[in-house]
Order: structure tokens, then C-alpha cells, then sequence
């Protein structure tokens, strides 16, 4: 941390753990004692977060019917996929069944270490949800 200049403000986005510790010899001390320090925040979710006090819901405007969208055309590779994707998520309790009567597509998008990446297109549910009166910045 001494390389960097006082009042600097540094920002940790994303973490990959190897059994390789070469990666980690690159990086700062204070860096590398906050992620050993906080490890339990860098494990892959195994389960949904517990219930809280509170529910939430997405206000709608007045009269919105509920979005139904067709699936986008995949090609086979990425429609065995999505598949795999979704029952891994189902499996592991990340996702649960619904029977709700709405539906958002989905797109796997191809990260730079060539990991698909699951996305879920909420456009159209933006499209028809009440406008916060206090954005967030």
C-alpha cells in the first residue's frame, strides 16, 4: 500500500482465488490481508439470502398486464447451456420454481476467461415498473 499516495481511495471488484499463490504475490500486503480477513464474502453463494423482516415488491403502473416473452432462437450449444446453467442454480437453491405470469429471456454472454455469463433481459418489466420518486446515485 506504501506505492500508492495518501488519500487514495482503492476499490477491490472481483477476486479469483487460485491454488496458484503467484497471482497474490503481486498484490499489495493490506490488499491481501483484508481478503484473507474477509474471505466469507468472496464464497459463490450456495443458497437463497435468508428471509427478512420485510418483503419487497416491484411497484407496477396502473393497468400493466403481465410481460410474456417468447425465448430468443439459441443455438444448440447455448440452449444445452442455459439448461445446464439452470439446474445448477436449481440444485444449489440460488433460483427457485415460480409460477408467476411473467417471463424475462434470458442471453449468456461470453466473459473474457471464456465463462458464459447467465443474464436475465428485464427490459421490458423496467419498461412497466414505477419510477423510484429518490434515485439512488
Amino acid at each position: 500500500m506504501s506505492d500508492l499516495p495518501a488519500g487514495s481511495l482503492l476499490q477491490l471488484c472481483s477476486v479469483d482465488i487460485v491454488a496458484d499463490t503467484a497471482c497474490s504475490m503481486n498484490m499489495p500486503e493490506g490488499v491481501q490481508a483484508l481478503i484473507e480477513e474477509f474471505a466469507v464474502l468472496f464464497e459463490v453463494p450456495k443458497d437463497l439470502p435468508p428471509p427478512r423482516p420485510c418483503d419487497h415488491s416491484i411497484p407496477l403502473m396502473e393497468g400493466a398486464a403481465p410481460i410474456t416473452m417468447r425465448p430468443y432462437r439459441y443455438a444448440p450449444v447455448l440452449k444445452d447451456e442455459i439448461e445446464r446453467q439452470v439446474n445448477d442454480m436449481l440444485n444449489n437453491g440460488l433460483i427457485q420454481p415460480s409460477a408467476s405470469p411473467f417471463s424475462s429471456s434470458v442471453l449468456l454472454v461470453k466473459k473474457k476467461d471464456n465463462i458464459w455469463q447467465f443474464c436475465v433481459d428485464y427490459r421490458f418489466l423496467n419498461a412497466i415498473t414505477v419510477k423510484g420518486k429518490y434515485p439512488y446515485y
